[in-house]
């Protein structure tokens, strides 16, 4: 499996993020794993990334979408008002829980976002990876 160029975890909780670094980093689909603590961080996250890297942008965005600061709706709307030269290819992953899904499903459909239930596994980066952009 072709390596991706980077993936971006995004969550308030610590736990969360340290369980699904690990998962990530047992999936080896990457070797550049950046982390961000609420989507200020992740959009901070986000330029860092492009300013070094051509206006390219991580191809794996893991995103949770209930976080102090700057939400994971914030941070979505800032996405789609950027033009990477890569975003067609860029997978979005919303990690929640399933009582939001369907206002995750009305806010969403327009980016061609993921929804995956908390934990992330194994399998469903691998799903996530095998579906056609």
């Amino acid at each position: 499996m072709e390596k991706i160029n980077c993936a971006i975890l995004i969550d308030d909780d610590d736990i969360t993020l340290f369980v699904h670094e690990n998962v990530l980093r047992k999936s080896n689909v990457t070797d550049d794993i950046r982390i961000a603590k609420n989507g200020s961080s992740g959009i901070k996250v986000l330029e860092d990334f492009s300013e070094t890297h051509s206006n390219h942008c991580p191809e794996l965005i893991f995103l949770d979408l209930n976080m102090p600061i700057t939400n994971g709706f914030e941070f979505l709307d800032y996405f789609q008002t950027r033009d990477f030269v890569n975003k067609n290819k860029v997978k979005i992953c919303l990690l929640t829980n399933s009582s939001q899904k369907k206002f995750i499903d009305e806010k969403v459909v327009p980016l061609n976002a993921y929804y995956l239930p908390k934990p992330l596994t194994l399998k469903s980066i691998q799903e996530i990876l095998d579906k056609e952009r």
